[in-house]
């Protein structure tokens, strides 16, 4: 059957038999409307219901639960709207909804795409394929995140790409902890390929609630390097080094355009994963600061933006979001002055501990090890539909993967990745700035 935008399916698991979700049974066509699936539970007593919602007028139905459980901005209902309304990329919505009775018991946030699927060596993109992709958000399974949700949601998504909804699914980075990723290593459909990328460590720090407090967190290491970094700054600019926190939506222009002056000349740029302004981006900043959630910090020395870093304030947590330097600043350590101020402003601000938490993201940059306190691992995975492309993207996707994880352990053993990182940032900056010497000096 072919599913038409706006579409529903129906699913409903009937908990009471005990046939095992993993053992590839499940091949039955695709219901019209719905249709009776046994999972095994001994222990569960009420039938549980997989909907699958493709517009946003059957979002609007699941929107307090939603609302009341959603921790990640990106996932606000709101913003997901916009996104997916907005977005030439996203045919549309594709969210996995679980009832027990007639509760909305969990939710798997997600959405159609079509576009390309890159592979990659390390920064380097080989090629990519067209492929229409079933994405599901960081942060978008809310509600009760249990192994036997866990697993109702794998079948459905296991049937969309069996029908041919997409191609491939994407799962973008989840917990390695969390009952998600154990039920996906357990998946054995024959025609449901995976793809498991090494975990990545994703970083945080536990937020004090004033600024004198979170400075004796910090190792004495640390405050003598911010009290070095300060002394030379003042040296040099004295009376002229100045940290400003943005977040009115009024600030919108001076943010794009102070930001993209630093953005433009780092080695992220030239990635293509850094800050740029486009209208996607303003479109979210202004979203953001609509809603008091932006917080953008920038510093200047001698009213030349240097450094800076934005992230959104969300449900009790900081979520750091863009961040670079000026390079031809480097001597001075911009980047980590301003991390250390910005935290020490928001601690300020955190009398009454309403913000947790600071999500620092994926990464072991060595400002995230300096800071963190909180630590976990996560990584994306991949379900591959059993059809000819389904099949020739996996089995590209895994070769890409092979030859990645086999350089990484080479440059490891050798000691060497961190010597090959900064070189490769180094030509990068050199390619986007034409400079080929040493690097320029602030006028």
């Amino acid at each position: 059957m072919t599913l038409t935008e706006g579409s529903k399916e129906t699913i409903h698991f009937d908990m009471s038999p005990t046939t095992n979700l993993t053992d590839g049974s499940d091949k039955q066509e695709h219901p019209s409307d719905s249709a009776t699936t046994p999972l095994a539970d001994t222990h569960a007593t009420e039938s549980a219901e997989v909907r699958v919602l493709r517009n946003a007028q059957e979002l609007e139905g699941i929107r307090d639960f939603w609302m009341k459980s959603v921790e990640h901005p990106y996932c606000d209902l709101n913003f997901y709207l916009q996104v997916v309304s907005s977005k030439a990329t996203v045919l549309r919505p594709h969210v996995l909804v679980l009832f027990r009775g007639q509760q909305p018991q969990a939710v798997l946030v997600g959405r159609l795409d079509k576009g390309r699927v890159d592979f990659q060596l390390g920064y380097k993109r080989i090629f990519g394929l067209r492929a229409r992709t079933l994405t599901f958000l960081h942060g978008g399974f809310m509600g009760e995140r249990t192994s036997e949700n866990s697993a109702l949601f794998l079948r459905s998504v296991v049937r969309s790409l069996a029908e041919g909804e997409a191609h491939v699914a994407y799962f973008n980075h989840i917990r390695t902890d969390e009952p998600l990723y154990m039920e996906m290593q357990k998946l054995a459909d024959p025609l449901c390929r995976r793809s498991f990328t090494a975990p990545l460590n994703h970083r945080g720090m536990t937020l004090a609630r004033s600024s004198e407090e979170f400075l004796g967190l910090l190792s004495s290491k640390e405050r003598n390097n911010q009290k070095r970094r300060t002394k030379r700054l003042q040296e040099d600019f004295s009376g002229q080094v100045r940290l400003s926190c943005y977040r009115l939506p009024s600030d919108l222009e001076t943010i794009v355009r102070d930001i993209n002056e630093i953005a433009q000349k780092t080695y992220q740029r030239t990635l293509g994963v850094g800050f740029e302004d486009t209208p996607e981006t303003r479109q979210q900043l202004r979203f953001a600061l609509d809603r008091d959630w932006m917080r953008a910090y920038v510093l200047y020395l001698a009213d030349r933006p240097c450094a800076f870093w934005m992230g959104n304030v969300y449900a009790k947590t900081f979520y750091s979001g863009f961040t670079g330097y000026d390079s031809a600043y480097s001597k001075y350590a911009p980047g980590m002055y301003l991390l250390l101020k910005a935290l020490e402003q928001l601690c300020a601000e955190n009398s009454d501990g309403r913000v947790r938490a600071t999500d620092f993201g994926l990464g072991d940059s060595e400002w995230k090890l300096i800071l963190g306190d909180l630590e976990w691992q996560e990584a994306p995975v991949r379900l591959f539909s059993p059809t000819a492309r389904g099949l020739c993207l996996s089995l590209i996707h895994n070769a890409t993967q092979t030859l990645d994880v086999a350089g990484k352990k080479a440059l490891k053993r050798l000691q060497l990745i961190a010597h090959v990182k900064r070189l490769w940032r180094k030509r990068l900056r050199q390619d986007e700035t034409g400079e080929h010497s040493s690097q320029r000096k602030p006028s």
